[in-house]
C-alpha cells in the first residue's frame, strides 16, 4: 500500500479576496472529496494581517502575535455536530503564551506569528561596546523604535527632507496551527478522517473590539542614572486608560511625551517660527524639539522615534494647565496630521491636514515652547483587517480501500475519535464583591484539569494590557479553595495574596504546574506568575481523568480588594469522544 500527501488550499467560502474586519467571521469548508484523510502536523492556516488608517502605531498585544481569534468552531461538513469550540480564545492563548512558551518559542511567534514587542528601545542606527557600565549597556544595540515588520519606515530618518505623507501600514504573512483545539491541533499525529466526517466546517470570530488585543507600541528610555522611564511617549495615563500630564500646574520632565520647539505659520510659503505658539493663531504644522536643542521631555531626530503619524492628532498641555487641561482638550489643534517629515534644520515637524477647518488649525490658548505633547488617544477606536486567508491541507493520499474501510467502520460506531480540547464555564464576579462563590456547573465525565482566570470587564485601550487579569491596588486575591462533592481539596485554602504582590506562593506554583502539566500547554516558564495569575488544579495523576458530572465542583476565591467588575473563567481541560449513534454524529462529554 503506497501512502503520499499533496498540499490543496481551501480558500473562505467568501472568497480569498475577502477583507475582514473586528467581528467578521471566516467560514471554511474542507470537502471530504478532496481530503478524505488530513495530516494535522503539516496543516495550518494562512493569512495576512495590517492595520490601517488607525490613530497611533499599534501592533497586537504580545502574548497573542497574530491571533486575534475570538471564538473557533469546528463543525461537520453538514453543520449538524459542533465537534469543538473554543471561546474566548484570546484569554487561553494568554495563558499558553505565559506559561508555555520560551524565548525561543516566542522568536518563532516572531517569525511565523506576527509577534512584535510592545515596548521598544529607541531606534538607533549604530552602537558601542567600548564602555560597559551600567547606563551604556542599555544602548548597546542597533534599531528599535517604531520599525517593524507592519510598518513601513524609513532607512534613518534622520535625512533631511524623508516623509511620510500617506498611511505607511504594510501587510504581514501569519501561519496558525490551531494549537488549543482539540480537532485541528497541528501537534496531533494521527490523520484526522475527514470523509467520516463529510467535511469540515471551519468558523472563526474574529475579536470584535480592536482595543481589546491592539497595543499601542511604547519607547522604553533610559534617565541619565539608567533607569528605564516607564509609560513613556503617549503622556501619563490612569488605569482607564486615560491620557493625562501628571501633577496639576506642572510639565513632566519623565520623557512621557514630545516638546513642543515651535510652529510653521499658515503663510505660503510657511514660515519657521521658534518659540511660544500664540494664541488665536493658524498654524501649518508643528515643529518638535530634537536632542540638541535640550529639555526635560523625548527629544528626536528621526522619524523612526515619533509616535505621530499620518491620520494622528495632536495632544498638548500648557504649563498652568488645570485638572480639566490635563485630562482634556487639544487647545484647538484637532485637525488630523497629514504629513510627518524632517526638516532643514533636521527637526521632526507634524504637518496638519491643509483641507481641516481654520477652526481646526488654530490655537485657543498659548500653548509656550517647550510644552508636553503627544498623540491622542482618548476615546479613539482603532482597526485591523484580515486578508488572504487559506486553509492548507496536507491530504493523505492511499488506496480507495482504506478510505472505505474508515468510513465503514465509523458508521457502524466500531471507531471513534478522540477529542481533548477545552470548555470554558463563565461567572461574573461582582464589583466590591471580597468573596467570589463559584458553582462550576462541569459535566465532564473525563476531566483532567481545571484553570481559573479573571478578565477585566469595561474600558479597553491601547494604552493597557487588556488580556493578562487583572492586578493591581484595586484588586487583590486574598486566598483560594477548592470543594469536590463537598471535600475542600485541600484541606487548607491556599494562599495568593503573595502572587498578587508580584511575589511568589509555593502552594500556588505547585498547584499551577501540576495542573498544566495535565493539559496540552507545555510547561517552559513559571517566573514571575503575577504577570498572568492563573489558579490551577489537577484531577488525576499520570494523564487519569475525574468525572466531574458525578462530584459537583465549587471554587471560592477572596479578595482583600476588588474595585472593578470581572468575569471569572472556569476552564475544564478534559477528554471527549467522537462517534455515530443512531445513524447521528455526537461528542460525548
Amino acid at each position: 500500500m503506497q501512502v503520499s500527501t499533496k498540499s490543496v488550499e481551501y480558500p473562505p467560502m467568501r472568497g480569498s479576496g475577502t477583507v475582514y474586519q473586528p467581528n467578521d467571521e471566516i467560514k471554511i469548508k474542507i470537502h471530504p472529496s478532496t481530503c478524505p484523510l488530513l495530516d494535522l502536523q503539516n496543516s495550518y492556516l494562512t493569512y495576512t494581517l495590517e492595520f490601517p488608517n488607525n490613530p497611533c502605531y499599534v501592533v497586537p498585544d504580545e502574548v497573542l502575535g497574530a491571533e486575534l481569534f475570538e471564538n473557533i468552531t469546528i463543525m461537520d461538513g453538514n453543520e449538524q455536530t459542533v465537534l469543538t469550540q473554543s471561546v474566548d480564545l484570546h484569554l487561553l492563548r494568554g495563558v499558553m503564551s505565559k506559561y508555555g512558551e520560551n524565548s525561543n518559542n516566542r522568536r518563532i511567534r516572531g517569525v511565523f506569528g506576527g509577534r512584535v514587542n510592545n515596548m521598544q528601545k529607541e531606534f538607533k542606527i549604530d552602537g558601542t561596546l567600548t564602555n560597559l557600565n551600567a547606563t551604556a549597556v542599555q544602548n548597546n544595540y542597533i534599531g528599535g523604535g517604531f520599525k517593524n515588520q507592519y510598518y513601513k519606515m524609513p532607512d534613518s530618518g534622520k535625512a533631511v527632507g524623508e516623509e511620510i505623507d500617506q498611511d505607511n501600514s504594510k501587510k504581514v504573512q501569519c501561519v496558525y496551527t490551531f494549537p488549543l483545539d482539540g480537532l485541528l491541533n497541528g501537534s496531533k499525529q494521527e490523520p484526522l478522517p475527514v470523509i467520516a466526517l463529510q467535511g469540515i466546517v471551519i468558523r472563526i470570530k474574529l475579536i470584535s473590539n480592536a482595543n481589546t488585543c491592539l497595543r499601542a507600541i511604547q519607547l522604553d528610555s533610559y534617565d541619565p542614572t539608567g533607569q528605564i522611564v516607564d509609560k513613556t511617549i503617549y503622556g501619563d495615563y490612569n488605569d482607564s486608560g486615560e491620557q493625562i500630564f501628571g501633577s496639576v500646574g506642572a510639565i513632566n520632565n519623565n520623557k512621557t511625551s514630545y516638546s513642543v520647539y515651535g510652529y510653521y505659520t499658515q503663510a505660503n510659503p510657511p514660515v519657521e517660527t521658534a518659540g511660544n505658539i500664540p494664541n488665536a493663531t493658524e498654524i501649518n504644522s508643528i515643529i518638535l524639539r530634537k536632542p540638541a536643542d535640550g529639555g526635560n521631555k523625548m527629544l528626536i531626530d528621526s522619524l523612526n522615534n515619533c509616535a505621530f503619524k499620518v491620520g494622528s492628532q495632536i495632544r498638548t498641555c500648557i504649563a498652568d494647565a488645570t485638572l480639566a487641561d490635563l485630562k482634556g482638550g487639544n487647545f484647538g489643534l484637532s485637525a488630523k496630521i497629514t504629513k510627518v517629515y524632517i526638516d532643514a534644520n533636521n527637526r521632526v515637524v507634524l504637518s496638519l491636514d491643509p483641507s481641516a477647518t481654520v477652526a481646526e488649525r488654530s490655537t485657543t490658548a498659548l500653548i509656550p515652547s517647550d510644552s508636553p505633547i503627544t498623540v491622542d488617544l482618548q476615546g479613539k477606536k482603532f482597526n485591523y483587517q484580515i486578508t488572504d486567508v487559506n486553509y492548507v491541507a496536507s491530504v493523505v493520499q492511499t488506496d480507495s480501500q482504506v478510505y472505505g474501510g474508515i468510513l465503514k467502520r465509523f458508521n457502524s460506531g466500531n471507531q471513534i475519535i478522540k477529542i481533548r480540547d477545552y470548555d470554558d464555564y463563565r461567572i461574573n464576579v461582582v464589583k466590591d464583591s471580597t468573596i467570589s462563590e463559584q458553582y462550576i456547573d462541569a459535566d465532564n465525565t473525563r476531566a483532567y484539569a481545571l484553570l481559573n482566570y479573571n478578565q477585566k470587564l469595561g474600558v479597553q485601550s491601547v494604552l493597557l494590557d487588556n488580556i493578562s487579569p487583572p492586578n493591581g491596588a484595586g484588586t487583590q486575591g486574598l486566598e483560594y479553595s477548592l470543594n469536590i462533592n463537598g471535600v475542600q481539596v485541600p484541606q487548607l485554602p491556599i494562599n495568593i495574596s503573595r502572587v498578587y504582590e508580584k511575589k511568589v506562593s509555593v502552594l500556588h506554583q505547585i498547584e499551577l504546574e501540576k495542573a498544566l502539566d495535565q493539559t496540552n500547554i507545555p510547561v517552559k516558564n513559571l517566573i514571575n506568575p503575577s504577570d498572568f495569575i492563573v489558579i490551577g488544579r489537577r484531577f488525576g495523576v499520570d494523564s487519569s481523568t475525574f468525572n466531574l458530572a458525578e462530584n459537583p465542583l465549587r471554587l471560592r476565591v477572596q479578595y482583600s480588594s476588588n474595585n472593578q467588575p470581572m468575569l471569572s473563567h472556569n476552564v475544564i481541560y478534559s477528554e471527549k469522544i467522537l462517534k455515530m449513534e443512531n445513524g447521528q454524529r455526537v461528542v460525548i462529554r
